[in-house]
C-alpha cells in the first residue's frame, strides 16, 4: 500500500518529496478536487512514475480526503526508487 497525501490544483502535477511526519509521499495535482477528477489525475500520475498499468492502481482510501492510500504490489523499496528524486 501507498501513502500519499495530495494538494491539488497546483501548476502540475509532481512528487513533491516524502513527508516523514504523515508517513507519506507528497504529491502536487494540477486537477481540482471535483467530480473525481484529482483522485484519476492522481493514479494516472502515479501508474506512468511507478511504470505499471493504470489499472493495476486502486484508491483504497481517502477518495475525498488529502491523505491517500492506494494499491500497489510494489516493493517499498521500489516505491521509494521510482518516486524519489
Amino acid at each position: 500500500m501507498l501513502r500519499v497525501f495530495v494538494t491539488t490544483g497546483r501548476p502540475e502535477t509532481r512528487v513533491t518529496g516524502y513527508d516523514r511526519w504523515r508517513k507519506a509521499w507528497a504529491v502536487d495535482v494540477a486537477a481540482v478536487p471535483e467530480r473525481g477528477a484529482a483522485n484519476r489525475e492522481l493514479l494516472r500520475y502515479l501508474a506512468g512514475r511507478l511504470r505499471v498499468p493504470a489499472a493495476r492502481l486502486r484508491l483504497l482510501g481517502g477518495e475525498r480526503a488529502r491523505l491517500k492510500s492506494v494499491s500497489s504490489t510494489l516493493s517499498e523499496e521500489e516505491l521509494a526508487e521510482r518516486l524519489g528524486p
